[in-house]
């Protein structure tokens, strides 16, 4: 389900029946775009559906087989990381998503940031992968991790600084080349925001975790009433949303 804050609680995004559940991987890190609803955001995918915000209302698009897993706006156009090493652009015209750029390698790309000032996107997903693309030349520049780890999220600091986070605790901040730790208790860690404030990344997890880090190695555990697992967070530059399971 989809929902919307409306000012002392949340109320369903919905006005008509929900359309068909997707049907692809079940991870329910695919079933949100981090950050879009806060951002302007009009998409939410995951595996094979696809909706968009038509009004109060959403209506689920063609994707062409592409399997989606998140989704990001730069200016005026919508992009989307997909399985299979695919990147993808919303197509005004067609009103249907379609392949901009396929990586070659067998693996999934399961997030996506956009940096405005740069015109680049940044992707992330399977074997450590971390993309670089240019907008104006679709130019892809190689920046991954190490490829034991799976990278959930990615966030970048004005063309300066990219954050991103996954598996086993891995935080990862590149300025130039990458400096990381991994938090002491190796929680799978899902979303990352740099949207609260330009020199803190906001970071959450499996069993409760959130931190603020201001740099590698110097990452603080808010305390938050729950165990469950935190699987995306996103500000409006003066509150930070935090969603579970």
């Amino acid at each position: 389900t989809i929902w919307r804050d409306v000012g002392g609680g949340w109320e369903a995004f919905l006005e008509a029946a929900m359309p068909k559940q997707p049907d692809g991987p079940s991870d329910p890190l695919l079933l949100y775009s981090p950050g879009a609803p806060l951002r302007g955001g009009s998409f939410a995918v995951g595996g094979s559906c696809s909706l968009r915000k038509s009004g109060l209302r959403w209506i689920e698009v063609e994707q062409r087989g592409l399997n989606l897993t998140s989704v990001v706006r730069s200016g005026e156009d919508y992009f989307a990381s997909a399985l299979g090493g695919k990147l993808a652009r919303w197509n005004k015209s067609s009103l249907s998503w379609d392949v901009m750029v396929s990586i070659h390698g067998d693996f999934d790309l399961l997030c996506i940031e956009a940096d405005d000032l740069s015109r680049k996107l940044y992707v992330g997903g399977e074997r450590g992968s971390v993309l670089e693309v240019s907008l104006a030349s679709l130019a892809v520049r190689n920046m991954s991790l190490d490829p034991a780890f799976t990278i959930h999220s990615i966030s970048v600091v004005d063309g300066k600084a990219v954050w991103a986070v996954g598996t086993d605790g891995l935080i990862g901040k590149w300025n130039g080349s990458w400096y990381t730790q991994h938090i002491p208790s190796s929680a799978n860690l899902h979303a990352v925001t740099t949207s609260f404030l330009p020199n803190v990344a906001v970071v959450v997890g499996d069993a409760g975790t959130l931190l603020g880090c201001t740099d590698v190695g110097a990452c603080e555990q808010y305390n938050v009433a729950t165990s469950s697992n935190l699987l995306s967070v996103s500000s409006d530059g003066n509150r930070i949303f935090v969603v579970g399971s």
